[in-house]
């Protein structure tokens, strides 16, 4: 009964790109560890330079009954500017996080080696958008800045990205990656946990799978919680990984919002994650609708 996002998704015509306004500046050195204030700026010019390109693969033209409709970015739209793997090439990460989590895509870009262009870049060996990650983080939208946590193994820098689909009160998923970008992208399913709710008489009872990859099921929630936390036991813990968004606005500067979301960039952040394994801390409340009523998890195995 488990259910992954490339099984639910209906494939759309991608997601977005562009910029909210804002002054574009030099960056400053915890943002720049190995890229210079004149190359971040070329780097810039590049990505900039493609925004024709880019743009068209992230526009719909909705319905108005007029001859020539207007294009508009699909809504949920942002992008961000990053050094992820610390190469000195600056990536650029598109996310469409559209309503319940389903519909939610994420493309990677990154200035290629000789410095000259930029290429999107392959997930897991596949030129495809990537529809398990949700890299912008749908609990601190509104001031659009993301903290990841970030680990190192054998010079490879990993981060865990929460993925969240919602099918309504009754259904949700959650979903945890490990992403890295030392040859395009790699993406790695740790584990997830599954809800499907039923109230009766004001009681609910909520059918719980936990799981680890390959669909691998726990038998209780310490099963689940000790190998989600022994997951990273082999990786060094590196600060929070600090990711400022910028929200598509056709009618904005998109320069200007490259340079925004890279001056936001802070590989070495103590800002706290917003990522936690810990379902309680979520879902008690949320089952419970404030303590109104009485619930209870009963965890599903085969």
């Amino acid at each position: 009964m488990i259910i992954h996002k490339k099984n639910v998704a209906i494939l759309m015509t991608a997601c977005m790109l562009l910029a909210a306004v804002s002054c574009g500046k030099a960056p400053e050195a915890s943002q720049a560890e190995t890229i210079s204030p004149i190359d971040v700026d070329s780097q810039i010019d590049i990505i900039a330079a493609n925004y024709d390109s880019i743009i068209s693969e992230y526009l719909w033209e909705p319905y108005t009954g007029n001859e020539e409709p207007e294009s508009q970015p699909f809504a949920g739209t942002s992008f961000a500017v990053t050094d992820l793997n610390h190469n000195g090439r600056l990536e650029l990460i598109i996310s469409c996080v559209q309503g319940s989590g389903i519909y939610s895509y994420t493309r990677f870009y990154e200035i290629s080696e000789d410095h000259s262009s930029l290429e999107r870049l392959s997930v897991n060996g596949e030129d495809v958008q990537d529809m398990a990650g949700d890299f912008l983080p749908l609990s601190n939208f509104e001031d659009r800045v993301g903290a990841y946590d970030c680990y190192l193994k054998d010079g490879e820098y990993y981060y865990l990205v929460q993925d969240y689909i919602s099918g309504g009160w009754s259904n949700k998923i959650y979903m945890y990656h490990s992403y890295s970008f030392g040859n395009g992208v790699t993406s790695d399913l740790i584990g997830g946990c599954e809800f499907s709710a039923v109230l009766v008489d004001d009681f609910t009872t909520v059918k719980l799978w936990l799981y680890g990859p390959s669909d691998v099921l726990f038998k209780s929630d310490e099963e689940y919680f000790e190998y989600m936390d022994q997951y990273w036991s082999g990786y060094e813990r590196q600060d929070q990984c600090e990711i400022q968004w910028v929200g598509l606005d056709l009618d904005g500067d998109f320069e200007a919002g490259l340079y925004e979301s890279y001056n936001g960039f802070n590989p070495h952040s103590d800002m706290e994650s917003s990522v936690l394994y810990n379902y309680h801390d979520y879902f008690d409340n949320f089952y419970s609708v404030d303590g109104e009523y009485d619930f209870e998890y009963v965890i599903q195995v085969l």
